[in-house]
């Protein structure tokens, strides 16, 4: 603690990832897939944010299966690859995720939860 942590730079250094991320998603250059994997990135450093919080039967290894799957999914559905991204959604439930495509991105949930 002798140093100085600078946490008035430190917040806004995650204001303008928001605003990059937002400009991102908006001119369509990210998914939600993107999205996702950017903030959990950068809450692997920061450990502050609750982006995905905790459902029953669902533990960190099945979390981040799901959502690196998600992103690819949505990088063969940009693509126009729409068998390989029907393949991907195929996987992830014969893993009991149930996926849910929505306007704000891809929710998903286990089919047992």
């Amino acid at each position: 603690m002798d140093d100085d942590l600078n946490a008035p730079q430190a917040l806004g250094a995650v204001f303008s990832f928001v605003r990059a991320a937002n400009r991102r998603l908006d001119d369509g250059s990210w998914g939600a897939g993107e999205a996702a994997q950017a903030s959990t990135a950068l809450d692997r450093v920061l450990g502050v944010l609750d982006l995905l919080p905790k459902a029953p039967g669902v533990d960190d290894q099945l979390r981040d299966w799901v959502e690196a799957k998600i992103a690819e999914r949505a990088e063969a559905r940009k693509t126009k690859d729409f068998a390989r991204a029907d393949a991907i959604r195929d996987e992830i439930e014969a893993r009991g995720v149930e996926l849910e495509d929505t306007p704000q991105g891809t929710r998903w949930h286990r089919r047992d939860a």
